[in-house]
């Protein structure tokens, strides 16, 4: 895709400090994947069992072969248990052999999975790769004695009125996590559509920040098979899941020149939207209109959680949750989940090291934004400086090619990101 650069309109100098200990631990590189196939369809179905603390769940990853290799190589953790694991063709204009499997090796040290076949594949073709798995829900108070929040989780609380007690479950993918929740190629730059499909209760909710598409019977007494509609090209770390007794507020139309988001904000336990319904509005109106570029899904979902636990990351695409012991008191942190609906999941990286500049950009979008929208002036403190330059780049429609962000390197040198006709050139010293 060819990006021209029109005559330069705007430039835009601005220093900002930023606590480089503040970074992401991300997966090393030398988990890197081969190339040799390459995913472009998941069609995922998770079965989670809240009370019972455990989870069931099938994906047809849909691979293009790029070079001949007889060795599939993807993520899956050593948390989930795998079988009916195989290999088929999809039908296209004729009829070809699949290599038929040999081998399905798993490395702990890299969370890696093997699967060997008995000939090569070939370059150019289609093939569906089948798995099935089972893991475990986690309870929240493994948040306190691990590093991390890997996979799929659950946690309780006491309903004020009934005094019953009400379980709810969610998801944590990034970095590097979505191979603790499914099998997947779980790097930055293996992008692909996505089918997501969630068993559960009636009385229940499923957000995913995509439109629920129909309900089908499961067969199972109390449960409905919900699926979801197709999502545009994003990373494993992206897909969410939250499933819970949902109330919400009435939705509301957010509108400025790039279009209208349906916005909602849900809590489980107390009301807290009020703020957040006047304060989100008027930064995704910014957004959008500073990236040019429209929010990207239709609707918002923003969840308060009765979690006291929740520093880890908790944003997807046109899905937030927080916990609502912090709901509202730092503006900041739901600016920044805003900034990354377009920085975190529409941006390519290539690696995860370029997470490090990701990140610096995504703290200077967000203060920027604060600045712009709010009487506040953010602090900004730390050692490593980043300088941005902005000038307008020709409109780009894909979304899959919102932006690019290549590897991180320790060398000063400028580097580039495209959001539709903005450009954005920064280096950082």
């Amino acid at each position: 895709m060819v990006r021209q650069i029109v005559p330069l309109l705007a430039l835009v100098s601005i220093v900002l400090a930023i606590d480089t200990q503040s970074m992401f631990t991300v997966p090393q590189e030398e988990q890197a994947l081969p190339r040799t196939v390459k995913p472009y369809l998941y069609l995922l179905d998770l079965h989670p069992r809240i009370s019972e603390g455990y989870f069931n769940g099938s994906v047809d990853i849909h691979i293009q072969c790029f070079e001949p290799t007889r060795i599939i190589v993807l993520h899956a953790s050593y948390e989930l248990q795998l079988e009916n694991i195989n290999l088929t063709a999809i039908s296209t204009d004729y009829d070809y052999d699949v290599p038929a499997i040999t081998e399905v090796a798993r490395n702990g040290s890299t969370d890696t999975l093997n699967i060997t076949l008995e000939e090569e594949l070939t370059e150019g073709r289609v093939y569906r790769l089948h798995l099935e798995f089972h893991g475990l829900l986690k309870n929240n108070d493994y948040m306190y004695t691990s590093p991390s929040a890997r996979g799929f989780f659950r946690d309780m609380y006491t309903d004020r009125e009934t005094r019953e007690t009400r379980w709810f479950a969610w998801t944590s993918t990034f970095p590097g996590f979505a191979r603790h929740l499914f099998p997947c190629f779980d790097e930055p730059s293996f992008r692909a559509e996505f089918t997501v499909g969630v068993s559960h209760l009636t009385n229940m909710t499923v957000l995913t920040g995509w439109p629920s598409l129909l309900n089908k019977s499961t067969g199972e007494q109390g449960y409905v098979m919900e699926y979801f509609s197709r999502t545009y090209c994003i990373a494993p770390y992206s897909v969410g899941v939250l499933v819970a007794e949902l109330d919400a507020t009435e939705a509301m139309n957010v509108t400025s020149s790039q279009g209208t988001v349906e916005l909602a904000v849900h809590h489980v336990r107390d009301n807290y939207e009020s703020k957040v319904t006047e304060l989100v509005p008027k930064v995704l109106q910014f957004l959008q209109d500073y990236l040019q570029t429209r929010f990207p899904v239709d609707k918002l979902d923003i969840v308060a959680m009765p979690i006291t636990y929740f520093e880890m990351e908790r944003d997807f695409p046109g899905l937030i949750m927080l916990s609502y012991f912090k709901f509202g008191d730092r503006d900041e942190d739901l600016y920044k989940d805003l900034v990354r609906q377009w920085l975190r999941h529409m941006v390519t990286l290539e690696t995860w090291s370029a997470f490090n500049i990701n990140e610096l950009l995504t703290t200077y979008l967000t203060r920027y934004a604060l600045s712009k929208t709010s009487n506040k002036q953010p602090e900004l403190t730390g050692e490593s400086r980043l300088t941005m330059y902005d000038q307008f780049a020709t409109n780009i429609e894909d979304p899959s090619y919102f932006g690019y962000i290549p590897p991180y390197t320790t060398e000063r040198g400028k580097l580039s990101l495209y959001f539709g006709k903005r450009q954005v050139l920064w280096h950082c010293s």
